[in-house]
């Protein structure tokens, strides 16, 4: 037997009046049929937005995957003098929106083989900014995130003025739109990514010397 708590709440209204004999369950039925057509309607527009959203996760996807290929075009360009080897293919994430996608990976060795760091995408959904890349070797990660220009930012309250509210930048020195390195030890510094801070990342967590 289905137990009560499992019926919707017009359900139940029904199974009362019920209770009290057919006069009050006929009284019930406008109440009922409103109860109906209001859930219908709910579930359709539940099922508008579920649909919206996942039309604007797409164009979210593939502006994050525009963004990732170039800066991985810079990436080859920025080692191509330098004695490593970049290697790329394609692994699988998966994000609520998106579902499970495609998307490049980089694995960076010396010439001799030994691998440094991979760059891994994280997802185009991160808090506090529009992409994450994880830069992980054998002795730690780092992250890379695609920030807009001026960051994220938090509201506090003035120290001279209780009422009035003042806006704190999360991380300093976003003066343009682009990917940033958020540098796990200076957490609210950003450094821009070009080659002096790929070179800085790789050698942090692998420890390798670029000569």
């Amino acid at each position: 037997m289905v137990p009560l708590r499992s019926y919707p709440p017009y359900v139940l209204l029904v199974i009362e009046h019920l209770k009290a004999g057919m006069n009050g369950a006929a009284s019930l039925l406008p109440t009922l049929r409103f109860a109906y057509l209001n859930r219908s309607l709910n579930n359709m527009m539940i099922a508008e937005n579920e649909a919206e959203e996942y039309q604007l996760a797409e164009q979210k996807k593939q502006v994050y995957l525009n963004r990732v290929n170039q800066l991985f075009g810079h990436i080859k360009n920025w080692l191509k003098e330098e004695s490593v080897a970049v290697k790329q293919q394609d692994i699988e994430i998966v994000e609520k929106f998106t579902g499970h996608y495609t998307v490049p990976s980089l694995s960076i060795s010396t010439q001799a083989g030994q691998k440094l760091v991979d760059i891994n995408p994280g997802g185009a959904y991160t808090l506090m900014a529009e992409g994450l890349l994880d830069v992980e070797g054998g002795f730690g990660r780092e992250h890379v995130m695609y920030i807009v220009e001026g960051g994220p930012y938090i509201n506090k309250l003035a120290s001279d003025e209780k009422d009035k509210l003042i806006r704190q930048q999360t991380y300093k020195d976003i003066d343009d739109d682009g990917w940033y390195w958020i540098e796990e030890t200076l957490r609210d510094k950003a450094h821009f990514m070009n080659k002096n801070a790929l070179i800085e990342i790789i050698t942090q967590v692998s420890d390798y010397e670029f000569v």
